[in-house]
């Protein structure tokens, strides 16, 4: 039985999957961002705000991250401040509260997008400030998420 090339692969690759092999993620779920050949990019990741841990970068086998290399509250404006590995124009960037965050009415805003960008979170129309220990606690959990991503493009 004769296959084509493009088909060996294709199986080859259901095989590993199927045996829980992974290839190429050196047990690392950081990456850089994902550039296409025309030069977009996507950036992305979950940021995981937390009551005894902080605020981080959430990853594990479930949740990967692309392109963002640091994540920190905002020492002057109480913001999550998201640095990226890339300088680019920005196409579109959004941070998405979670359901936890949404359950307790939490909305994300977010201000720039080059390679920092700062989201702001809000409860009921005021701007929380997390510097401020009662704004944390209203929005911390061991489970609080905010899913963001970035399309770029060079300038």
């Amino acid at each position: 039985m004769n296959i084509s090339k493009k088909a060996f692969v294709l199986l080859m690759a259901m095989c590993l999957m199927m045996t829980g092999l992974t290839v190429g993620y050196a047990n690392s779920y950081k990456k850089p961002s994902i550039r296409l050949a025309d030069g977009t990019t996507f950036s992305g990741g979950v940021i995981r705000i937390d009551p005894s841990k902080g605020v981080y970068l959430h990853t594990n086998d479930t949740h990967h991250s692309r392109g963002i290399k640091s994540v920190r509250i905002d020492s002057k404006t109480g913001g999550i401040r998201v640095t990226r590995d890339k300088m680019d124009a920005i196409i579109s960037v959004s941070a998405d509260a979670d359901e936890t965050l949404s359950e307790r009415k939490i909305v994300a805003g977010i201000s720039g997008g080059g390679v920092t960008t700062i989201i702001f979170l809000y409860k009921d129309g005021r701007k929380l400030n997390l510097n401020n220990k009662n704004d944390y606690k209203l929005v911390a959990s061991p489970y609080a998420n905010l899913w963001v991503q970035w399309i770029s493009e060079p300038r």
